[in-house]
């Protein structure tokens, strides 16, 4: 499975977007666009009052938050063999914010709603693929 391919991150939007756990965490955010950089390939969400959405690039006003690492580090997370918490902190993670931290702070429940769903999709892959 190619976590970093638009197929994945396609599949992660449409099953967030039925997940109304992530819809209620995410219905305050407003224009929250966030890049995953996985490796060298880049994916761009975006929050906005209880919806993700998968953008075909980074908006002209830039993203609010990066998240930037290795791909066998997404690939941790994406697995489920590490949480995000995890993942971002500095002594257990590789992965690193970059970006507005007080937007990462109140996008975080949405985050790990967000990866949550994630894994789900990769188990459904794995298990079904």
């Amino acid at each position: 499975m190619d976590i970093a391919g638009p197929e994945y991150w396609q599949a992660v939007v449409r099953s967030a977007n039925t997940d109304p756990a992530l819809g209620a965490k995410a219905m305050y955010l407003e224009a929250l666009t966030l890049t995953f950089q996985i490796g060298e390939t880049l994916r761009v969400i975006e929050f906005h009052r209880g919806r993700v959405d998968l953008l075909s690039g980074a908006p002209l006003r830039g993203t609010t938050l990066r998240i930037t690492g290795p791909p066998d580090e997404w690939r941790r997370l994406m697995s489920g063999e590490i949480p995000y918490a995890m993942a971002v902190n500095v002594m257990h993670g590789r992965l690193h914010l970059q970006g507005d931290i007080i937007a990462a702070a109140w996008a975080t429940p949405a985050l790990w709603e967000l990866f949550r769903t994630a894994v789900r999709v990769y188990e459904k892959d794995v298990t079904h693929g």
